[in-house]
C-alpha cells in the first residue's frame, strides 16, 4: 500500500500533449457556435462598449473642450468639468461591461474544462447574473497582479515577465474554480509552473493567429470606406468592434483549452 502511493506522487507529467494553436482555435469556434447565448454575450458585453468607446473618443479628439481642459483651468474654476467628469463616468462603465462580458464568456467557457462541448440551453439573462459576481473580483485580482508584477520587475524584468505568465489564467481560476485575488493567481502559477515558456509561446501564437488577421481586415475595410467616404468612417466603428469581439471571444474560449490541457500534463499531486 506504502509503496503504490510513493509511485503515485513521484510519477512523472502525464502523457497528455498539447494541441497546437490551431487546434484549439478550432475548438473553441465549434464551441462557440454551439452555445447560442454567446451571440448575446458579444452584442451586448463586448460589441456595443467598444463601439460606444471609439464614438466616445472620436468625440473626445474633435471636441475643442477637451485639448484645452488643465487641472489649473478646473481648479481656478475657469473650466466647467462637468462633461470631463461624464466622460470619465462613460469610461468606467465601458470597463466594467467589459469585464463582465469576459467574465460571461469564461463562465460559459467553463465547459470545456468540463469537457461537456455539446449545445447548452443557459439563457442570457441567467449568465450574465451569475457572472455579474465575478466583475469585482477579476478587476481587483487585475490591480493585485499588476503590482505583483511591477514590484518583480523592480528586481528584474525577466521575473516580472515570468510571473506575468505564469498568472496569466487567473481569470480562470476566479469564474471557474471559485478562487480569488492572491489565491487565483497562485492557482494560475501552479497551472503554469513547468510550462512557463511553452505557455508564453501559445499565448503569443493564439493572439497572432486570432487578431492579425483581423487587423487586416479591418485595415482593409476602413481604408476602402475612408476612399468611398470619409463621413461614414463611424460606421467602421461597430465592424471593428464585432471583429474584435469575435478575437476576443475566441481568445478567452482558447485560454479556456488551454488551461484545460495544462492541468491533465499535471502530476496527480499538484491537482489534488
Amino acid at each position: 500500500m506504502e509503496s503504490s502511493q510513493s509511485e503515485r506522487y513521484s510519477r512523472p507529467f502525464s502523457n497528455f500533449t498539447l494541441p497546437n494553436i490551431f487546434a484549439l482555435i478550432g475548438t473553441s469556434w465549434d464551441f462557440y457556435k454551439s452555445q447560442p447565448v454567446l451571440n448575446a454575450v458579444l452584442l451586448w458585453f463586448l460589441v456595443l462598449p467598444m463601439t460606444a468607446e471609439s464614438l466616445l473618443t472620436e468625440y473626445q479628439v474633435n471636441q475643442p473642450y477637451f485639448q484645452n481642459i488643465t487641472w489649473e483651468g478646473v481648479a481656478s474654476g475657469q473650466t466647467n468639468p462637468n462633461l470631463f467628469i461624464a466622460t470619465v463616468l462613460f469610461e468606467i462603465v465601458f470597463i466594467l461591461l467589459l469585464v463582465w462580458g469576459m467574465a460571461c464568456c469564461t463562465l460559459v467557457g467553463k465547459r470545456l474544462l468540463q469537457n461537456r462541448a455539446g449545445r447548452a440551453r443557459t439563457s442570457f439573462r441567467a449568465v450574465s447574473r451569475q457572472a455579474r459576481r465575478f466583475v469585482m473580483s477579476l478587476i481587483l485580482t487585475d490591480i493585485l497582479r499588476g503590482c505583483f508584477t511591477f514590484f518583480w520587475a523592480l528586481l528584474l524584468i525577466i521575473p516580472g515577465i515570468i510571473y506575468q505568465i505564469r498568472t496569466f489564467f487567473y481569470f480562470i481560476a476566479i469564474v471557474c474554480e471559485g478562487k480569488e485575488y492572491r489565491s487565483a493567481l497562485q492557482e494560475s502559477r501552479n497551472t503554469v509552473q513547468g510550462f512557463t515558456w511553452t505557455v508564453l509561446w501559445y499565448i503569443l501564437g493564439l493572439s497572432a493567429a486570432v487578431f492579425l488577421p483581423l487587423i487586416v481586415i479591418d485595415t482593409v475595410l476602413t481604408e476602402a470606406i475612408y476612399r468611398l467616404d470619409e463621413r461614414l468612417l463611424p460606421a467602421t466603428y461597430l465592424v471593428s468592434s464585432f471583429l474584435f469581439g469575435i478575437g476576443m471571444l475566441l481568445f478567452i474560449l482558447s485560454s479556456i483549452s488551454l488551461y484545460a490541457q495544462l492541468k491533465k500534463m499535471k502530476p496527480q499531486e499538484i491537482q489534488e
